[in-house]
């Protein structure tokens, strides 16, 4: 097994009202930290998972399945992205 640690963000549009028991629900899975937003999306989602595939496995099995999510966007974070330190101090601040 790979000691890559893989990182990803994941957006998410719920059902309205449904926002603080998708977060609580989202919350008890080990690799992820959860946030609240206002605006085009619901809440934000930052996954941190060691191993091939797991940001995949975390989607399906945890996130997709939750029948209150109505649209899910994930954007993977490359260790070979060149980030400045402003663009990595306002995603560490976002999640």
């Amino acid at each position: 097994m790979s000691s890559l640690v893989e990182r990803a963000i994941v957006l998410l549009s719920v059902e309205l009202g449904h926002e603080k028991s998708v977060v609580a629900t989202l919350r008890k899975v080990k690799c992820v930290e959860v946030r609240e937003v206002y605006g085009v999306y619901d809440i934000i989602v930052k996954i941190t998972a060691k191993g091939h595939g797991q940001i995949d496995a975390v989607v399906r099995k945890e996130i997709s399945c939750i029948r209150e999510v109505k649209l899910s966007i994930t954007l993977r974070i490359s260790d070979s992205m060149s980030l400045s330190e402003n663009h990595n101090l306002v995603l560490s601040e976002m999640v």
